[in-house]
């Protein structure tokens, strides 16, 4: 068969099924396939509260009716606004933002985000959750999950960071969890118009691979959760295979696991494809037993309490004491110290440095972040520059001028 006639079956096999997924609204669904896809971001709740964080956002957006912390937008350069730069928003589409905004995250302290990578659900919900809960966030990928890092650390977060095989990671953290959240590898079915090459690989064995290992990962989410706990299972495609089925199944295999919600996004919604599961697992919390690390005696410029960890010749820091899981990590809290003091201590959203201290102009953020020296006639030392209040990255004064840490990869030309 040619390529042009594969592509064709290919695209007749979707419009099929989309037929039976979409029965009364089929014309209108087809012809918003051929729209653009939608864009958007959520705040970051951390840095601040919504109206001074939407302050900053130098580019048009629209309220997204369905999270009240997301919103729309159309900027091609999204990735080197001030907002972004400062970790005040994340990149996201829309419909993606739905599943976390479900959740009561109250009575949550330990979360696990099964595959993370790159890291929205996860900064999403650290936004939002108290600073006090343990969350983490693992992706199978090592390059993903190297991701979430750089993700994290630009939004100023201090998980658990790791890149592990599910089934490894539940038979580490068995019963442990308040929340466990799966977002789990699909079809993207909902994503054709953000990613047209999906339909590339578009086929129902595609489809029904997808939902084999998906029931896979379900179980592994099983034995992460603890009783009294929840899990939130997510898709961004329509097939019902991966979404209705898929919950059924689950929901047969455990009698102890109810569904609390269940919800479809599409095209039809003014956004792109999404669906979400949020079952409730039963019975008495079980007790954990997991013993905190080992603490470091490294001082490091904090004012106040605060725990220091060595692991792997970094050191680590966190205003609550960490659970040893056992496990190979990549982050544990926020990466303070290898060689030198990292960019991260001086992107967090909890601790207080004790060090110099210097508000950017315009002009200065601008020479800051495209990795240029600056004058000062502050005294000698490390230095935290902020810029519109938030804390943007360190530097070193030394006779007057403010040698720049900003780490290479990160710095640009305005």
């Amino acid at each position: 068969m040619k390529k042009s006639e594969t592509a064709n079956a290919k695209l007749a096999l979707f419009q099929e099924r989309c037929k039976e997924y979409f029965p009364e609204n089929y014309q209108e669904f087809l012809a918003l396939c051929q729209e653009e896809s939608t864009s958007g971001f959520f705040l970051n709740l951390k840095k601040g509260n919504k109206t001074d964080l939407l302050k900053e956002i130098d580019f048009s957006y629209q309220e997204y009716e369905l999270n009240e912390n997301c919103y729309y937008h159309n900027c091609d350069h999204i990735g080197r606004s001030i907002a972004y730069e400062l970790g005040l928003i994340y990149p996201q589409e829309p419909s993606a933002s739905v599943p976390i905004s479900l959740l009561n995250l109250d009575n949550i302290k330990i979360a696990v985000d099964m595959c993370a990578a790159p890291g929205g659900k996860s900064c999403q919900l650290l936004s939002k959750i108290s600073d006090e809960a343990h969350v983490i966030c693992n992706d199978v990928s090592f390059v993903r999950a190297k991701s979430i890092v750089n993700n994290c650390e630009r939004m100023g977060f201090d998980p658990y960071i790791c890149s592990l095989e599910t089934s490894f990671l539940a038979s580490k953290l068995e019963e442990s969890a308040d929340l466990v959240i799966l977002d789990a590898p699909c079809s993207g079915e909902g994503m054709i118009r953000k990613d047209s090459s999906i339909l590339k690989d578009y086929s129902l064995a595609n489809i029904l691979a997808c939902t084999k290992r998906q029931k896979s990962l379900l179980d592994d989410a099983y034995t992460i959760a603890n009783n009294d706990s929840y899990i939130l299972y997510c898709t961004c495609t329509y097939a019902k295979e991966e979404n209705e089925e898929n919950t059924a199944y689950f929901l047969n295999k455990y009698p102890d696991l109810s569904l609390v919600k269940e919800k479809k996004l599409s095209f039809l919604d003014a956004s792109e494809g999404q669906y979400m599961a949020l079952f409730y697992k039963g019975g008495k919390k079980k007790t954990l037993n997991f013993s905190y690390l080992k603490q470091s005696n490294i001082s490091l410029p904090i004012k106040g309490n605060y725990y220091t960890y060595e692991y792997k010749q970094r050191y680590y820091v966190s205003k609550k004491p960490l659970y040893d899981y056992n496990l190979p990590m990549l982050r544990y809290g926020y990466l303070a110290k290898s060689e030198n003091y990292e960019h991260a201590l001086f992107r967090n959203n909890q601790l207080e440095l004790d060090c110099l201290k210097k508000e950017l102009n315009d002009e200065e953020y601008r020479k800051y972040i495209g990795g240029q020296e600056l004058k000062t006639d502050l005294e000698d030392g490390l230095i935290l520059l902020t810029y519109h209040g938030y804390n943007l990255g360190q530097g070193k004064v030394s006779k007057g001028r403010i040698k720049n840490k900003y780490p290479k990869g990160l710095r640009r030309l305005l």
